[in-house]
């Protein structure tokens, strides 16, 4: 055994072929297993922080509640949650701009549509590093916002915060990076101006 050591999640190739077509598909499925891994995450420990907050007995009170006791737990799990969101939209803006600048760094111009026999430029590497990066930071504001307001939701006693946390799962999922979303990511920002 001569193998040296590789890494498992390397994209391919660095030179411009239809072999980027592949590259495109492995980010998509690398992609794919962390996004679902990471609303995994997010589930499971929510799904143990809720069982132990139903153990308790809330008598005459609500498990679902906004009154005084609560409000701090309330609003720092929600702003976060807000935080998170706004934070991400930032990024994908941010992002959008610097792919596109990517893409128009090439000499080699990029094949709009992709097609199965299309020759990618050696960018495309670069860029689809860019979205990818771009995305899990995106989907890890999501997760942040959801496991804080899991953890309140256990120690405060109180089922209102699976409103954020069910919202952390839909975002974490809602930013699957799939072949389809990259390979359009990547043909709009090559027409980008």
């Amino acid at each position: 055994m001569s193998d040296s050591a590789q890494n498992p999640y390397a994209t391919g190739s660095t030179g411009g072929s239809s072999d980027g077509l592949s590259q495109l598909r492995m980010v998509a499925k690398t992609g794919s297993v962390i996004t679902l891994a990471l609303a995994m995450g997010i589930v499971t420990v929510s799904v143990i922080l809720g069982f132990m907050t139903s153990q308790k007995d809330f008598g005459d009170s609500n498990a679902f509640r906004l009154d005084a006791d609560s409000m701090v737990f309330v609003v720092i799990g929600f702003g976060k949650f807000l935080v998170c969101v706004a934070a991400c939209v930032i990024l994908r803006s941010v992002s959008k701009r610097k792919v596109a600048e990517i893409m128009q760094s090439s000499e080699t111009p990029f094949p709009v549509p992709i097609r199965e026999d299309s020759k990618l430029p050696p960018v495309t590497k670069a860029a689809t590093q860019t979205l990818f990066t771009s995305t899990l930071i995106g989907q890890a504001l999501f997760e942040g916002g959801a496991m804080l307001n899991a953890i309140l939701m256990f120690l405060d006693q109180n089922f209102i915060f699976l409103i954020p946390i069910v919202l952390g799962v839909a975002g974490v999922l809602f930013q699957m990076p799939t072949e389809s979303r990259l390979r359009s990511a990547l043909e709009n920002a090559s027409v980008a101006k």
